[in-house]
């Protein structure tokens, strides 16, 4: 008992200093031998126990300057620890929860029999102003940049520049004049696309030597004949949709956007003129092409490409709508129907590609207009609003202020280191966090959250502010962001019918973002953008019903809930704001929770429901085993889409299988996921790791 009284003494002084850094060290080992031999001791266990668990609370208020701030290395109040003060930190904070189990478990009682008495340590541990954290999480999915397939252009001039020397026919101009001067009683305008095809291809063979691949010349021919006949658009498109690659159906449709997009009509832009409200028709832009009439903005482009799209057989094309540096934008996501792993995007006649990337990344804008705002909002080839998906940037922003991701299908494809303070209602941090896409975010964040009669209405919401830097394929950018997030949950009073409740619950949710914007041009150094106080917003709501079953022994509890979400948005993209506003159902979920207790030390876990939307349906399950008092869990996952030909940008629209697991030792928590995608065969893995203090 010598050793312990010596060891006591060493720390029941509190001029530790905090220069002395071996002796501060050799004190913290002392506390964990000592801990050991007390622990190992029957006699005095109690008495004993009560001496470590104050020195060690004296010892982390020091180190933390909780009730000493005159011992904390910057008595300003600048919370700033060098390397080694970090190191007797993490040492001490190894006991903190030892400590706090030992409280709840080990209460001082009297010997005799009588009532177990209060004890000054719990309460003292109860007000504890905050607890330090820090976390890294890694995600190897990277994405490496849209493919640059440059812009939609005519077909046979490229061919005839190859093949066609000293055939003295120049582009299909020259081969159509000398067709017709020799055949007069032929009038081609008067045939089909299939019609002059044939015989031009034929032509070229017998009076030139012209070996023209079969449906080369389609695609010029069509565009030719829909210029010329802009109410036929569409059924020329159908009579020609078989000789076409996906490749030569996306030229085409992005040398319309081309065109259409050199007809710009400035006037409708800056909600001036003829054509400032309503929708400019297909019609019209056609005829723009030809100088008869002004034409439209990039949401009637991107409008009139998804329609030609679905007429020659793509029907998974879609518009797309995001935040750029001075503004909005909106144009085509369009994919392979025999390969739907192949993306291709449109920005007027400008096309970029993806292969094998799947989820909101798909719609990253790999161009000289860039997203940088929070969200991305889906229309279908009618106009109308089918879906709502978050930009990385605002999935990390609203977790960085304490956003929750309701949708279980939504993966977080960034990564992400965190140090930070956790008081009882709130939170502040500085982060680091990488896009997919290779973009550095830096910023500092701090969020709440209220609870106001007893769960009835629930507030929480958060500020950020950073810096995001990054080099993508054609441009460079830099911005500077001030983010802010509120968010309201009410709730009814739960519904009893003995061991089943029910009730249900709303939400609304706003997030605004204030950015300068700064775009620069890779190739050339030139400044694209340079935008400041630029306002990016977006909001949610969510009405659920959730209920809930327990067992009369408590080992077996269900849970299910139905959850619907709904965000404002135009009600036809091409009207814009002038055909008016409105909520728009964006998915419902269905899902149902298991836990059964096995025994004291394992329970099982286990959670499957589907994800319904208008283009596309999931269904998830998800399992686990919890063991060690909940310390280290095992789980399994699975996710399959439901329709065959579900957008790769939607979550949920490839078959995955994953498995993971996570611990937790002391102030530590480690987590490993593995996931496989068997609709890419790619394989993505997930490294978590943080600490308490």
């Amino acid at each position: 008992m010598v050793v312990k009284s010596a060891t006591y003494k060493i720390f029941l002084s509190k001029k530790i200093k905090y220069s002395d850094n071996l002796a501060m060290k050799r004190y913290l080992l002392l506390l964990l031998m000592c801990s050991s031999i007390v622990l190992a001791d029957d006699g005095n266990t109690n008495s004993d126990l009560k001496k470590v668990r104050d020195l060690a609370e004296d010892m982390r208020d020091i180190v933390t300057h909780e009730s000493a701030p005159d011992m904390h290395p910057n008595p300003q109040g600048n919370f700033k620890l060098t390397t080694e003060q970090t190191d007797r930190m993490s040492s001490v904070s190894a006991l903190d929860e030892e400590i706090v189990s030992l409280v709840v478990t080990v209460p001082d009682c009297d010997e005799t029999g009588g009532d177990v008495t209060e004890d000054p340590m719990a309460e003292r541990l109860k007000k504890r102003k905050f607890k330090i954290f820090f976390e890294v999480r890694y995600n190897s999915n990277q994405y490496d940049g849209s493919a640059q397939y440059g812009y939609g252009s005519n077909a046979f001039g490229p061919w005839l520049s190859a093949n066609g020397a000293g055939s003295g026919i120049y582009n299909l101009n020259t081969l159509r004049s000398r067709f017709s001067s020799q055949n007069p009683g032929v009038d081609l305008s008067k045939l089909s696309v299939s019609e002059q095809e044939k015989l031009l291809r034929q032509f070229g063979k017998d009076k030139y030597g012209l070996q023209i691949p079969e449906n080369l010349m389609v695609p010029d021919l069509a565009y030719d004949h829909i210029r010329n006949n802009p109410n036929d658009w569409a059924s020329t498109l159908r009579g020609v949709k078989n000789q076409m690659s996906f490749d030569q159906k996306a030229k085409l449709v992005a040398r319309f956007g081309g065109a259409f997009g050199d007809n710009y009509n400035y006037d409708r832009a800056d909600g001036t003129g003829d054509y400032k409200d309503g929708i400019v028709t297909i019609e019209e832009l056609i005829d723009s092409t030809k100088g008869k009439h002004p034409g439209g903005v990039c949401r009637d482009v991107a409008l009139a490409q998804a329609q030609m799209m679905k007429e020659l057989g793509v029907p998974n094309s879609y518009i797309v709508a995001y935040k750029t540096p001075g503004g909005f934008h909106a144009n085509l996501i369009t994919q392979d129907p025999d390969d739907p792993n192949r993306v291709i995007k449109m920005n007027y006649g400008y096309m970029t590609g993806e292969e094998n990337v799947t989820g909101n990344t798909v719609l990253r804008q790999d161009t000289t207009m860039p997203d940088m705002g929070l969200r991305y909002r889906i229309y279908n080839s009618e106009g109308k609003p089918v879906a709502k998906l978050p930009t990385e940037l605002g999935q990390m922003y609203s977790e960085m202020t304490g956003g929750m991701e309701m949708d279980p299908l939504m993966s977080r494809n960034y990564s992400l280191s965190q140090v930070g303070v956790q008081g009882q209602n709130w939170r502040g941090r500085l982060f680091v966090g990488q896009t997919s896409t290779g973009e550095r975010v830096v910023g500092a964040a701090t969020d709440f959250r209220y609870t106001f009669g007893n769960d009835t209405l629930n507030v929480d919401g958060g500020i950020a502010v950073s810096t995001m830097q990054g080099q993508r394929s054609l441009v460079e950018i830099d911005q500077q962001n001030l983010f802010g997030r509120v968010k309201a949950e009410l709730n009814s009073p739960y519904l009893n019918v003995g061991n089943f409740g029910i009730r249900a619950q709303g939400t609304g949710e706003g997030k605004l973002m204030l950015s300068n914007n700064t775009v620069v041009r890779n190739s050339t150094g030139a400044t694209l953008y340079d935008e400041k106080a630029e306002l990016s917003f977006d909001t949610d709501y969510t009405a659920a019903v959730q209920s809930h079953w327990n067992s009369s022994d408590e080992k077996t509890k269900v849970n299910a809930e139905v959850r619907a979400f709904f965000y404002d948005d135009h009600k036809n993209v091409a009207a814009g704001t002038s055909g008016g506003h409105g909520l728009h159902l964006d998915k419902t979920v269905v899902k149902v929770g298991f836990q059964h207790q096995l025994d004291s030390d394992y329970a099982l876990l286990a959670d499957s429901g589907v994800v319904l939307r208008d283009i596309g349906d999931s269904a998830f399950f998800r399992a686990g085993l919890v063991t060690n008092q909940g310390r280290t869990r095992a789980t399994a996952s699975y996710e399959k889409p439901l329709d065959k030909d579900m957008p790769r940008f939607l979550p949920g629209s490839t078959e995955k299988v994953g498995v993971g697991v996570a611990h937790q030792a002391g102030p530590f928590d480690f987590s490993l996921t593995y996931q496989r995608d068997l609709d890419i065969n790619q394989d993505q893995f997930m490294l978590g790791a943080k600490i308490k203090f």
